[in-house]
């Protein structure tokens, strides 16, 4: 796959396939999807000017996007993996009104770095950051401390997403990453925002995390089976 300038794609044909493929599927759950939802206020701008950190476990990503995207303003960024799974995601993404900004956690780069500062300076001015804290390869549900440096270095909220379905399969990776089907009932939790520069040690605020993004899952799973 050949590189353009900056650090997108030149997208090859197998690229825009898998591209259209992951589409067309993500439009089939969300079009059909009956989402039941609590906390949604949580994602509305908080009147700081500043962007939060939107995030979710990596296996729980595609059932709570589509009520993601439907709900916020196209003012949104996404970190992906700075590699070829990363930047087949990365279109589809822009595709959704979403910024991919690619990472990686192997290379520290002069470009990596202007990406990463660039990132800081689109958050302080109010854009909200989709990131799964967990990925892009686990272990699962395990925070990286990659959040942190973005949580003190933007002064941003973070708002931990939960979401659950019933009618999924799950895929044998890292992650079981839930794939919704069509027509599904999805229970999505925006649980309430908050911020770690009080926490001064990364492994309690991991922790607070960590437990913030289950306590959202949890409450999700609720939302699913309540009235059913």
């Amino acid at each position: 796959m050949k590189k353009s300038q900056g650090y997108g794609i030149k997208p090859t044909w197998e690229t825009r396939l898998r591209t259209w493929l992951l589409s067309a599927y993500a439009r089939s759950i969300w079009q059909t999807a009956r989402y039941v939802v609590a906390g949604e206020r949580h994602i509305r701008p908080d009147g700081s000017g500043r962007g939060s950190l939107v995030v979710s476990w990596h296996g729980f990503t595609l059932a709570g996007m589509g009520h993601y995207v439907a709900s916020t303003a196209p003012d949104r960024v996404a970190l992906v993996s700075d590699d070829r799974k990363g930047w087949v995601v990365g279109l589809w993404l822009r595709t959704l009104g979403f910024q991919a900004c690619p990472i990686s956690g192997r290379t520290r780069s002069l470009a990596a770095g202007r990406r990463l500062m660039e990132l800081v300076r689109q958050v302080r001015n109010g854009a909200n950051l989709l990131m799964n804290p967990d990925g892009p390869y686990g272990p699962p549900r395990i925070p990286k401390e990659g959040l942190l440096w973005l949580a003190r270095k933007t002064g941003a909220r973070i708002v931990p997403v939960g979401a659950y379905t019933g009618t999924a399969c799950r895929l044998p990776r890292w992650d079981r990453y839930l794939l919704p089907l069509p027509f599904s009932r999805i229970g999505v939790c925006y649980g309430s925002p908050f911020e770690i520069a009080s926490i001064p040690d990364p492994r309690e605020a991991l922790a607070r995390i960590r437990s913030a993004i289950d306590a959202a899952i949890s409450r999700a799973r609720q939302l699913y089976y309540q009235g059913r």
